[in-house]
């Protein structure tokens, strides 16, 4: 029992809800979501396979790794199936949100259904993908290697055979126009003045042969026989003069070709040198380059050879489906049966969604409907509660604020109780201290006055004394002098008394 459960519970079921179905005679709706479970372990299952199969054979990961991803990409794929399935409820009976929900889940299911079935039809046609790949491969080695010409390395390597064939043609002999020109002038000249030599003697030995009047053999034909010099011996003579002249201007210019020409052959043979110092760089070059080239050409054979991944092998499966329609017919074939199966979660859902409403699902939607209710009674209940919660708090810091008010009046009061009896006792304090300080400055003054007193009087006396000395000593100089006795003296007020004194 426990196991159709879980299995409806993977189906999309409310456990709870299945239990009361059953006791009411309800058990198809559990049949109908364990058939739903069962369809996404199906898809699963396929998945698992389909990723173990990419890892071993397409990315070459061992056995004992391929495994645990696989399984791991199973579960991805039955939580993603089942999240459709599941959230697609709730849509019956709203056509345009139905349709709105089912497109991006169908694509989404299709796109999953694609990477799924990708492995498991490249794993079925796997001879005609290794009979393929090696072709493909060869084709793609061709192909590298006649464009390799394109490349920079190819490039140079055209130039520097260019370069060597130029080298090699001026080494093996062949000639410039420039020196091929001078050396027929040289031909050309030595023929001219050689012919001009001929015609010069000849008409030289006719003309010793007209003066003399000689014929006959040893003398050219044409002579008069005559001696003496004559005409006609003026004339051979003038005419002998100027093929002479004609043989010396032929023989300077042959002269001067011969030096022109051996010039050009001392140029050639220094070229050759210098050409075969560059043909021996441009080898080293042409050498370094094809090297460089050959490496590319293997590498890439290399890695054509080892590229057996899934993108050879989808290319591998297409290049060998277009060479056979039947190939090519089996081959949609699978892959749109593992599409669909890939897809059957989904779409049996949405059919399930435009056909009849079942009884779990009507039950579904009043407990929905109820919760929903309860939640909202229990939401208002809970804001009845607050709102009673919040006038009571409100009450009790309105206490609390009057408590602290009073609490503060009455500290304010003592406090001002309180300064004011200090202000009291700082008066007291103050009118003591004053009191204190009258008295002591009177005391102070009193004695103040009778030390001024002694000292004024003692200081009067004093000055009583000397003024009486000085009277006495002023009285004798007079009579000294013939001045009026003592008798006579003047009296001064206030100096009457003995001894000077006030």
């Amino acid at each position: 029992m426990a196991k159709h459960y879980f299995m409806a519970r993977l189906g999309g079921a409310d456990r709870k809800l299945l239990a009361d179905e059953e006791t009411t005679g309800q058990s198809g709706e559990r049949t109908r979501f364990v058939a739903m479970a069962g369809i996404l372990l199906t898809t699963a299952s396929v998945a698992t396979v389909s990723m173990f199969f990419a890892l071993h054979h397409g990315v070459g990961l061992s056995v004992g790794w391929s495994i645990p991803f696989a399984l791991a990409w199973g579960v991805v794929i039955i939580n993603i199936d089942r999240y459709l399935v599941i959230s697609m409820s709730g849509t019956r009976g709203h056509k345009w949100q139905m349709f709105m929900m089912m497109v991006p889940r169908v694509l989404l299911a299709a796109l999953i259904a694609i990477v799924v079935a990708t492995p498991l039809v490249l794993q079925i046609f796997a001879s005609d993908i290794g009979a393929e790949l090696p072709i493909l491969q060869e084709q793609q080695s061709k192909a590298f290697a006649q464009g390799i010409g394109g490349t920079a390395n190819g490039q140079q390597l055209a130039k520097v055979q260019g370069q060597i064939a130029q080298e090699q043609a001026v080494i093996n002999g062949s000639t410039s126009q420039t020196l091929i020109n001078d050396q027929s002038a040289v031909t050309t000249l030595t023929q001219e003045a050689d012919a001009a030599a001929v015609k010069a003697a000849t008409q030289k030995e006719k003309y010793l042969c007209e003066q003399d009047g000689a014929t006959g053999a040893g003398c050219p034909a044409g002579t008069s026989g005559q001696a003496g010099n004559g005409p006609r011996a003026q004339g051979d003579y003038a005419i002998y003069l100027q093929e002479e002249q004609n043989a010396t201007t032929l023989n300077s210019e042959l002269q001067q070709a011969r030096t022109t020409l051996l010039t050009a052959q001392g140029i050639a043979s220094q070229n050759k040198t210098t050409a075969q110092q560059k043909l021996t760089n441009l080898l080293a070059q042409e050498k370094t380059l094809q090297a460089d080239i050959s490496a590319q050409v293997n590498t890439d054979n290399k890695s054509n050879k080892s590229d057996t991944g899934l993108l050879a092998q989808i290319q591998a499966l297409n290049a060998a489906s277009a060479k056979n329609p039947g190939l090519a017919a089996a081959h949609w074939i699978v892959t749109a049966l593992f599409f669909v199966i890939e897809l059957l979660p989904v779409v049996i859902k949405c059919l399930l969604l435009i056909g009849p409403e079942t009884a779990y699902e009507r039950i579904v939607a009043i407990r929905g409907d109820a919760a929903v209710e309860q939640a909202g009674r229990r939401t208002v209940t809970e804001m009845q509660i607050v709102d009673v919660e919040g006038r009571s708090s409100l009450d009790i810091a309105e206490a609390e604020a009057r408590s602290r008010a009073d609490m503060r009046r009455r500290r304010l009061l003592a406090e001002e109780t309180i300064a004011e009896g200090k202000a009291r006792v700082d008066e007291n304090a103050e009118e003591d201290m004053r009191i204190r300080d009258e008295a002591s400055r009177k005391e102070f003054n009193e004695r103040i006055a009778a030390e001024s007193k002694n000292y004024v009087v003692a200081m009067m006396d004093e000055w009583s004394r000397r003024i009486s000395e000085r009277i006495a000593q002023s009285t004798q100089r007079q009579s000294a002098n013939g001045q009026l006795p003592p008798s006579h003296q003047q009296q001064y007020p206030g100096y009457n008394k003995p001894g000077g004194s006030i």
